[in-house]
C-alpha cells in the first residue's frame, strides 16, 4: 500500500524557482492536532494568567485595607489609653483628696446649713457624700474603699475573665513600666514571684476580697504594708510565662473567684 503525502510547494519571490516539501499525511493530521491543542492551551493560560492578575490587585488592595485598619486600631488604642489615663487621675484626685466632686449647689448648701452653727471637730465629720454608691455616711465610704472598682492599670483588655478556658482573671495589655495601682484599700499579705504568674502582689481588704496582680516588672510595695485605693504598688512587665508586657489582675471573695469586669465603673 502506497503512502499518502501532502505536497506543499514554496516559490520564493526574489528567485521564482518552485520549491517543493512532502509531508507524510499522518505527519500533517499531527501537526493540525498539535496547532488546535496549542492554540487550546494559549486561551486557558491567558484565562488563568488573567484571573492570578486581578487576584494579585485585589490581595494588594486588601493588605492596603489591612493597613488602614491596623493604624486606626493603633488610634483607637491611643484614644482609650488616654481616657483609661483621665479616669484613673480623676479617681487619684477624689482618693487622695478623700472626697468626689459635688455639683449640685442645693445639697452643698444643704450641707453648710446643717453645719454652719456647729463648731468643727478636730476630727472628720460625719457627714453624707455622693460616690458610685449613691449619698452615704463616712462609715460607709469607709467600707467602699475596700471594694476593689478601680482599674488597676491603664490599659486595654487582652484576656476576658473564663472559668471555662479556666483563666480566673483579666489581662490588660499595656506598655512596660506602666503604674500599677491597689484597686482598693488593704493590706499587701504576699510579694513573691512564681514561674508561671511572675511576680505577684497580692492584697487582702480585711473584707473577705483580696485581689491579685501578676507578670510585674517591678513592685513598689512589701508584705505587710497598708495601701489605699489607687495606691502606686508596681509597674508593668513580663515576668513568668508571658508573651509579652501585660497585667493579670484577679478578684476572690471569701475564696471564690469573682469576674473583674463586673466591678469596673467603667
Amino acid at each position: 500500500m502506497s503512502k499518502k503525502y501532502i505536497r506543499i510547494q514554496w516559490i520564493p519571490e526574489n528567485t521564482g524557482k518552485i520549491k517543493n516539501f512532502k509531508l507524510p499525511i499522518w505527519l500533517w493530521k499531527f501537526l493540525k492536532v498539535f496547532f488546535i491543542f496549542l492554540v487550546i492551551f494559549f486561551i486557558a493560560f491567558s484565562f488563568l494568567a488573567g484571573n492570578l492578575f486581578q487576584k494579585a490587585i485585589e490581595l494588594e488592595n486588601v493588605k492596603k485595607e489591612n493597613k488602614n485598619l491596623l493604624e486606626k486600631q493603633t488610634k483607637y488604642e491611643e484614644y482609650f489609653t488616654s481616657l483609661d489615663s483621665l479616669f484613673l487621675i480623676d479617681l487619684q484626685i477624689k482618693n487622695i483628696l478623700g472626697l468626689f466632686l459635688e455639683e449640685d449647689t442645693s445639697k452643698i448648701n444643704a450641707i453648710l446649713e446643717k453645719t454652719r452653727l456647729n463648731p468643727t471637730k478636730s476630727v472628720k465629720n460625719e457627714i453624707d457624700f455622693e460616690g458610685r454608691y449613691g449619698w452615704i455616711p463616712l462609715s460607709e465610704k469607709i467600707k467602699a474603699e475596700k471594694i476593689p472598682d478601680i482599674i488597676p492599670v491603664s490599659g486595654v483588655i487582652s484576656k476576658k475573665y473564663s472559668e471555662k478556658e479556666k483563666h480566673l482573671g483579666v489581662d490588660f495589655a499595656a506598655k512596660n513600666e506602666d503604674p500599677i495601682y491597689a484597686s482598693a484599700s488593704g493590706i499587701v499579705i504576699s510579694v513573691n514571684e512564681t514561674e508561671d504568674l511572675g511576680l505577684t502582689i497580692k492584697i487582702d481588704h480585711q473584707n473577705g476580697y483580696i485581689t491579685s496582680y501578676s507578670h510585674l516588672g517591678k513592685a513598689s510595695v512589701k508584705q505587710g504594708k497598708k495601701v489605699e485605693k489607687g495606691d502606686l504598688i508596681g509597674i508593668v512587665g513580663s515576668t513568668g510565662k508571658t508573651t509579652g508586657p501585660h497585667l493579670h489582675y484577679v478578684i476572690q471573695k471569701d475564696g471564690k473567684y469573682i469576674n473583674p469586669e463586673t466591678f469596673f465603673n467603667y
